[in-house]
């Protein structure tokens, strides 16, 4: 059986039945079952508003502080370096996150996702289609 479920404005799993209270021109409410578009994609953020992910080395490059090399050093964000016969993993910086000297930064829990942030890892260009932005103590992060 699909579960119905009453909702303003929630979040629900894709494909679920929803009832819908819809106004028409005449100003008269009618209930319409509705299938729930996909869900938006969650950015979260800390207390202070900076964009936050699983990653550590990711949350320390954003927020602006200095980053230990022992942090990098166990980045499980790599790429795959050849050189002759030896293949290596190499962890991925800083620098590999964003553009050159710009602000653009590739999300590493959305591949997809480039966000423009200021020097503290505040979002200054609005958050893509898509995605909500959640600030709340779940979000926070050891940045160790």
């Amino acid at each position: 059986m699909i579960p119905i479920l009453r909702t303003d404005d929630l979040l629900v799993p894709q494909g679920a039945i929803i009832l819908l209270n819809v106004s028409d021109y005449d100003g008269h409410v009618h209930s319409v079952l509705s299938v729930a578009h996909k869900s938006p994609f969650i950015l979260r953020l800390r207390q202070d508003g900076v964009v936050v992910s699983s990653n550590p080395v990711w949350n320390v490059c954003v927020s602006g502080a200095p980053i230990r090399l022992g942090l990098i050093r166990h980045n499980r964000d790599t790429y795959h370096h050849r050189r002759g016969h030896m293949h290596r993993d190499i962890p991925l910086t800083c620098r590999d996150y964003h553009r050159g000297d710009t602000s653009v930064w590739k999300h590493p829990d959305f591949p997809e996702l480039e966000l423009t942030l200021d020097a503290r890892g505040h979002v200054v260009a609005g958050i893509p289609s898509g995605f909500i932005a959640v600030r709340d103590q779940a979000s926070l992060v050891a940045d160790q």
